[in-house]
């Protein structure tokens, strides 16, 4: 057993991450940007510890955290920028991707206790999200081709770029200083499923996350949620970081975390299916649209990283059911 250090401990990832790795026998120190979320961390988990950080772009940011904690030998990072609108997505949302993710591998390097770096990147560094032909298959080997200028372009493109250029960032650092480190990269797709804890999906959920609830708070009439792309489940993704610092064989690798096409449709129909109820309230959509979109979307291969794994991915109707069950639980106005 371990100790591992986890930033952004108080992310909706991280949760499920840090609740996984004490059940494994592993302790955890977790990086906050606040005290009262670190301390609601602190209230949850046995054998974890945490230092606040309100900001990770200053250097050296996350040098007393390593080395306030030399038996650590394990690096997760998951935390990054809280992103609002913005009129400048590269001094926003770009640059601070970035520099939180050298100044993470930086704290890791320096003080050389550190085994195994783990950086969660995203299926944004693997393809162009916006700009790709229909079918097109995409494996770990892939890149996204956005460049600084188009990146700047939207906040769709600002987020690609910023997880595509900060991921080429980590692997420059180990290849140009060669750490005592191994670095492996997890890219996940659309992160679906429930919080860690019911408390934290009563209101507003953020980010894909949120998905699901905003159609299950749809009514007749409504139009459906504009989204398609490849799901996966947020325990997969806590399982999949884990197996990147205990499993050898993905030391200096990509692994995609997917388990199958999602769109709106598809979710409408799975909460109506398993949720009779919700029948009366929900809009129809285009039953049967969802085949369609499939032909139209991306195609996420990610044989290479199950086969590592071994992994059994959890199907997108228990990430929608555990998720609405949950919400329908913990808010009374759905």
């Amino acid at each position: 057993m371990v100790k591992v250090i986890v930033t952004g401990a108080d992310g909706y990832i991280a949760g499920h991450t840090i609740h996984q790795l004490v059940n494994l026998g592993h302790s955890v120190v977790g990086t906050c940007r606040l005290q009262k979320s670190a301390r609601i961390c602190k209230k949850h988990f046995a054998n974890f510890d945490y230092v606040v950080i309100p900001s990770f772009i200053q250097e050296n940011v996350f040098d007393d955290v390593v080395r306030t904690n030399p038996d650590a030998e394990v690096f997760i990072h998951i935390a990054s920028p809280v992103f609002l609108e913005s009129g400048n997505t590269k001094r926003d949302l770009i640059d601070p991707i970035i520099l939180g993710t050298e100044n993470a591998l930086k704290a890791a390097h320096k003080f050389g206790t550190i085994k195994h770096f783990v950086y969660t990147s995203s299926i944004a560094a693997v393809y162009n999200t916006t700009n790709f032909n229909p079918g097109e298959v995409f494996t770990e080997q892939l890149w996204n081709n956005v460049t600084l200028e188009e990146a700047m372009r939207s906040s769709t493109q600002a987020y690609g770029g910023s997880k595509t250029f900060a991921e080429s960032a980590a692997w420059k650092y180990v290849k140009q200083n060669r750490p005592q480190f191994t670095l492996t990269v997890v890219n996940p797709v659309y992160v679906f499923g429930p919080q860690k804890f019911d408390e934290d999906a009563r209101g507003r959920l953020k980010n894909s996350a949120g998905i699901i609830e905003h159609i299950l708070s749809l009514r007749k009439g409504d139009p459906i949620a504009e989204f398609e792309g490849y799901a996966v489940d947020v325990r997969d993704v806590a399982k999949v970081l884990i197996a990147a610092f205990e499993n050898p064989k993905t030391y200096g690798k990509r692994l995609i975390a997917s388990s199958e096409f999602s769109n709106g449709q598809v979710i409408l129909d799975l909460i109506k299916k398993n949720f009779p109820h919700t029948e009366e309230l929900l809009p129809i959509g285009e039953p049967g649209s969802q085949y369609l979109a499939a032909t139209q979307c991306a195609v996420v291969d990610n044989l290479a990283t199950t086969s590592l794994l071994g992994i059994k991915w959890i199907s997108l109707e228990d990430m929608v059911v555990d998720t609405v069950e949950q919400l329908l639980n913990e808010n009374s106005d759905l």
